[in-house]
């Protein structure tokens, strides 16, 4: 990460000479970005690129520009809770699509899809944010179809997309679009594959759907800081040297997230997934808020289910990142295991240090 900021300043003194403001991005940002799709099997241009501040960023852009008060967004059930924020800032809004155990339920997506009209569709078929699910390549043809067929404008989130842990994803869900491809938006980040606070994001689409977002783009903000893209294009170019360290990291996390809630909490169950940051975890009785507001006092913040849905439903999970550091991850899990103890009927609990 210091070497790719050193590498920037190194590169920024040809942009001090302009007026510093690229609201598509800079070139050799959208170029590693496109790289990075043609690598995964889309073929992308660096202007099919639009470089945002982050992919929440990117999403809000996308909502400004495509949707008004008061429209219908579909979103999946649970979802990015960001994305859920965002879009009830825009004034619409979200409808929800519950996912089966396993995953997507693209029939009743299509269902909603046909009774509702939505102006927007969200979607996050890669490590599923907050499930670690990844969708199969036949429902990505399947959205795909789907998509074109309803003329439904589609969100795909890939921010999920490199931090996969036992396998690779399938190509995108552009790739599967033969037709209308004009109604799919990708976007995608840096924050979740390298660093939290590089808060560089994008969007690949259409050139005339970017050219709709950048009219709008100057009423909103006028571009990304340079000095971040120049950093963002250095790690996309060592990517594949950096990326393996990261995945080998988050894979032993989750293996000592999963030892410690079975050995603390043996009654939780984990559900299965692939990849992500976290794990979605089912609790034994519906107390995810008060689990929630327990931990909370004690100094630990963990978002509770019904944060990653519509309708106050989801009680029944909670979202547990695993990526602390080994010994703070181990005085989380006791917290969180005196929390469950605490709501569910268990007294004295002594206060302790804050966890972060």
């Amino acid at each position: 990460m210091l070497t790719a900021y050193t590498t920037a300043t190194q590169q920024v003194t040809p942009y001090l000479h302009g007026i510093g403001i690229e609201l598509a991005g800079v070139l050799p940002l959208r170029q590693a970005v496109a790289e990075r799709y043609c690598a995964r099997g889309l073929p992308t241009d660096a202007d099919d690129i639009m470089i945002t501040t982050g992919a929440l960023h990117a999403i809000g852009l996308i909502l400004a520009t495509y949707t008004q008060p008061g429209d219908r967004v579909l979103v999946e059930q649970p979802t990015y809770h960001g994305a859920l924020a965002a879009i009830t800032t825009a004034g619409a809004r979200p409808v929800p699509v519950a996912m089966a155990e396993d995953g997507w339920d693209l029939g009743a997506l299509h269902n909603a899809v046909r009774q509702l009209a939505p102006s927007l569709a969200f979607v996050v078929p890669d490590n599923h944010n907050p499930t670690g699910l990844t969708m199969p390549q036949a429902q990505r043809e399947e959205l795909a179809a789907l998509i074109a067929d309803t003329r439904t404008r589609t969100i795909v989130d890939e921010t999920m997309t490199e931090v996969w842990l036992d396998e690779p994803v399938p190509p995108p869900v552009a790739t599967a679009m033969t037709r209308r491809t004009d109604l799919l938006l990708t976007t995608g980040s840096m924050s979740k594959s390298f660093w939290g606070g590089l808060r560089i994001g994008w969007i690949r689409a259409d050139r005339s759907t970017l050219a709709s977002i950048a009219a709008l783009r100057p009423s909103i903000d006028m571009g990304t800081p340079i000095l971040e893209q120049l950093a963002a294009a250095e790690l996309l170019r060592v990517a594949d040297d950096v990326l393996p360290e990261r995945r080998e990291i988050l894979r032993t996390r989750r293996a000592l997230m999963l030892s410690l809630l079975d050995e603390h909490l043996p009654d939780w169950q984990p559900c299965p997934s692939g990849g992500g940051l976290a794990l979605w975890v089912r609790l034994p009785a519906p107390m995810s808020s008060a689990l929630s507001a327990a931990a909370s006092r004690m100094g630990l913040d963990v978002p509770p289910g019904p944060r990653f849905g519509v309708d106050g439903s989801l009680e029944r999970f909670i979202r547990i990142p695993y990526t602390l550091p080994p010994d703070q991850m181990s005085e989380a899990v006791e917290l969180l295991a005196r929390a469950w103890h605490a709501v569910t009927g268990a007294t004295g609990i002594a206060q302790r240090a804050v966890v972060v």
